[in-house]
């Protein structure tokens, strides 16, 4: 655009020029149709991530050709991603198009490199011979390019230092090779020189082109880690003397990366191990006939056996395990000095943990058999602190609880690791929510005050990433007596305002209410603004609903004075409102009143409950003029109806609320409708009175309700006359409450296939064989385990331990525990993902247009 500007201006100083009227004119509509040509390519390339059409293809093809030379990245990765994840006949022209993309671009992106390796998978062993050698000679000059770049510098690089060099960054250099800004080799320079050679010998020209092609294929397929099970056959690795070492490394790197992304079965490991020990055998003979020729730097021999020792333990070949690490003894690869360089010290420690973590896999973890042997490879080498926690990290990724036991065994030998490497273990045991074992690193005394922090901060983020609803009571207790104690003195950074936000709910849920308001109190005193007033609501409500009134009455008392007189009178109202709608009336009063905060009609009923008047008539006419004055517009008018209609219901005016009832219904949704029958119909029963008369009462209301306002029963209903019934009949036999179960499981109640019997069902009981099924409505089957699963299975347990049926009840507890673990899973995968999304969301909102 503002190359049009400039032209337009210049035509302001010579009007007269009609020629330089049309060049302007021409380069606007060009503009305007590549801007048109470029909205419709990237309108396509959205569908086309849903559709698998190559007419589709074509089109994209097509449009991508008229604005292939813009700058914007989005566009060209979008247009390959789409084009190279559905392979068709328009391959080979995409690899092309990626190509010419690649060719004029001395820095490429990593974006771009990961559909290079992609692109190069898809076309396979068997490529278009012309497409096929561009893309080797394109390879060839970049790797010419990059041994002219360090070539001038290769002696000072080796003697460059080594900085934890594995079997991973060896394929990482060897990638680097062809995009060096991708896979910038600054942590381990010193090999450069060496692996530059590599490739250089790898896509010599001299070699013949399925050779070439191998090699490439083999750097892709390892730097592709979603393509590990895509078969691509190869020729053996010796099969090329001159890239013999090449194909080497990259085999290791791809095994080992493979096998430790396996999740298989013992069956099927062992099934997968006499194959494999026969393929490591074979690339152990081939490094030691590679390395005489090839001399590698001692970082990349130990990297390479390192893979090795990993491999052989995966595949528990011990006896390999034995000969690689005996072969790099003898070429005095782990030969501790202490005039080695650190790197080279760290490489040669981890060598020899990576080679005792393979051992205790291979003896089954009989840490007593194997520590001495550990110890006498050890002896003058470095600190044992330094050797054990080297350990410890090579035991994780066989197993956070192997890592645990031994760290527990060398524990009881007066033994112990690095502090920091039992903050890195318990983190590790905490991501498994193994917390027993989590929880006692907190008691190491050895931890400074910040490393305790990162252990509790990463133990209160499991909580929040996982969006856990249940978790063990004393798991929380424990954690809450370490916030407390860390945080005594000095408030929590902001960091881990969040995680501490999501662990009082829980602390409340696990009936540690009153814990979770001293900590909140606590935290206040250091730092007045960690919690907003949405927090302090939410915590207040959860007290009242977890029986904890008098602590969320005393929370209310502590932190009004930290907010504005509008946000007081909102808490106020709010908590008095969720203190009257449980019952504790005793403690709404007791929370502070403005006269002046009562402002809708739900608010001034609120205050009627409040004043306790004496005279049920008097409080009911009230609450009816109030309804008669509600605005029935505003979008709260149907929370009003349900606190009205509660209110009469709770003051044993039935009549009263069902005639409100009659009166707005009409203004109500089917939804609305349903909740207020319930109500009514809930406050039939009463505690007391439970007889044949009771039931008839229930039926009777309910079928006025049906007949005369046009109720509809949902599961809510359901569960009323079924609590009705089980009151209601208090001789009822054992037999009887069993079958009415098994009715409602035939309704499709949910129950696990473990308790199911005869007939599908706990009890054994067909359908239609309670008496008490005709009084029952047909409904949709319960969707929400809190409001109607829940609450219908303790009313059975309830019963059966009345009518001294233990099994029956017990058979009952099992199904809820099973189905309460089932929803909190449910609740903690459906909170998990939408905060991803948020966090997503977010991400994109924050990152740079």
């Amino acid at each position: 655009m503002q190359r049009v500007y400039g032209q337009q201006s210049l035509l302001s100083t010579s009007s007269g020029s009609s020629k330089t009227r049309s060049l302007v004119e021409l380069g606007s509509s060009v503009d305007l149709r590549q801007s048109a040509t470029l909205a419709n390519l990237q309108s396509l390339l959205r569908a086309s991530q849903h559709r698998k059409s190559s007419s589709d293809l074509k089109l994209v093809i097509s449009l991508y050709l008229q604005v292939r030379n813009i700058c914007d990245n989005e566009v060209h990765l979008a247009f390959f991603r789409v084009t190279l994840e559905r392979p068709s006949r328009h391959l080979v022209p995409v690899v092309h198009l990626l190509c010419d993309l690649l060719e004029h671009r001395a820095e490429v992106p990593q974006d771009y490199a990961n559909m290079f390796w992609r692109a190069l998978l898809e076309l396979g062993t068997e490529p278009d011979p012309a497409l096929q050698e561009r893309v080797l000679k394109f390879v060839s000059y970049r790797t010419a390019a990059f041994q002219l770049r360090v070539g001038h510098n290769t002696r000072q690089a080796q003697q460059a230092r080594e900085e934890g060099l594995n079997s991973n960054d060896l394929k990482v250099l060897l990638a680097s090779t062809v995009f060096s800004n991708v896979y910038p080799s600054s942590q381990s320079v010193s090999c450069i020189g060496w692996i530059s050679q590599q490739s250089l010998q790898a896509f010599d020209s001299r070699l013949s082109t399925s050779t070439r092609w191998e090699n490439l294929l083999l750097l892709a397929m390892t730097m592709t880690s979603d393509n590990r099970v895509q078969h691509i056959e190869v020729a053996p690795v010796n099969s090329c003397t001159q890239s013999q070492t090449f194909r080497f490394v990259l085999f290791v790197s791809f095994l080992r990366a493979t096998l430790w992304e396996l999740n298989v079965s013992a069956n099927d490991t062992s099934s997968l191990t006499s194959g494999l020990q026969a393929v490591a055998n074979q690339l152990w003979q081939t490094w030691q006939e590679s390395s005489e020729l090839s001399q590698p730097p001692l970082g990349v021999q130990r990297a390479v056996l390192s893979a090795l020792l990993s491999i052989a333990g995966w595949i528990l070949d011990e006896k390999l395990l034995h000969a690689v690490f005996r072969w790099g003894r003898k070429h005095s690869l782990w030969s501790w000095s202490e005039n080695a360089s650190p790197s080279a010290q760290s490489q040669i420690l981890h060598v020899i943990s990576v080679y005792f973590a393979s051992l205790a896999k291979c003896r089954d973890y009989n840490w007593g058999y194997i520590f001495p042997y550990l110890q006498s490879i050890l002896a003058g080498g470095p600190p044992m602190p330094t050797s054990m926690s080297s350990v410890l990290k090579s035991l994780i990724p066989w197993g956070v609880e192997h890592a645990y036991d031994f760290h527990t065994f060398i524990a009881a030998h007066q033994i112990y690791a690095l502090p920091e490497t039992s903050v890195l273990l318990g983190a590790r045991l905490a991501h498994n929510e193994t917390w027993d074992s989590a929880l006692n690193f907190l008691s190491d005394k050895r931890l400074t005050t910040a490393q305790w922090e990162t252990l509790l901060v990463s133990i209160l983020r499991v909580f929040q990433t996982r969006r856990l609803e249940k978790v063990d009571p004393q798991v929380i207790g424990r954690v809450a007596q370490a916030i407390d104690q860390l945080y005594n003195s000095s408030p929590p950074p902001s960091s881990v305002k969040y995680p501490i936000r999501y662990f009082l709910n829980l602390m409340i849920a696990a009936q540690h209410g009153s814990s979770a308001v001293d900590t909140i109190a606590l935290i206040y005193k250091h730092d007045p603004q960690f919690f907003t007033q949405r927090c302090i609501r939410r915590y207040a409500r959860s007290l009242v609903r977890h029986q904890n009134a008098k602590d969320a009455l005393r929370l209310f008392q502590f932190s009004r004075k930290h907010f504005t007189g509008p946000g007081v009178a909102d808490l106020s109202r709010k908590l008095s409102a969720k203190l009257v709608s449980s019952d504790m009336l005793g403690v709404a009063i007791k929370v502070p009143v403005n006269e002046g905060r009562w402002r809708t009609q739900k608010e001034r009923m609120l205050r009627v409950s409040l004043s306790r008047t004496r005279t049920p008539r008097k409080a009911t006419l009230q609450v009816m003029t109030l309804m008669k004055k509600a605005d029935k517009t505003r979008p709260s008018y149907p929370a009003t109806m349900r606190f009205a209609v509660s209110f009469l219901v709770k003051h044993k005016r039935l009549y009263a609320a069902r005639k409100l009832y009659g009166r707005v219904r009409a203004d109500m949704d089917g939804k609305t409708r349903t909740i207020l029958g319930n109500i009514i119909i809930h406050g039939c029963i009463r505690k007391g009175r439970c007889n044949a008369r009771l039931l008839r009462h229930i039926h009777k209301t309910r079928d006025v309700l049906s007949t005369e306002y046009g109720f509809i029963s949902d599961c809510a209903t359901v569960n009323i006359i079924v609590k009705g019934i089980l009151m209601g009949q208090k001789r009822m036999e054992t037999i009887h409450v069993r079958a009415l179960f098994d009715e409602l499981v035939h309704r499709g109640y949910p129950v696990p296939q473990k308790f199911l019997l005869q007939h599908d069902t706990p009890f054994g009981n067909p359908p239609s064989s309670s008496v008490w099924a005709p009084t029952i409505p047909v409904v949709p089957r319960p969707t929400s385990f809190r409001k109607h699963i829940q609450p219908l299975y303790k009313m059975f347990i309830k019963a059966l331990h009345r009518h001294r049926d233990v099994a029956g009840a017990q058979t009952v507890v099992g199904i809820l525990q099973e189905e309460r673990y089932l929803a909190t899973k449910e609740t903690e995968k459906r909170n998990k993902a939408r905060r991803e999304g948020i966090t997503r969301k977010r991400a994109k909102q924050a990152s740079p247009k």
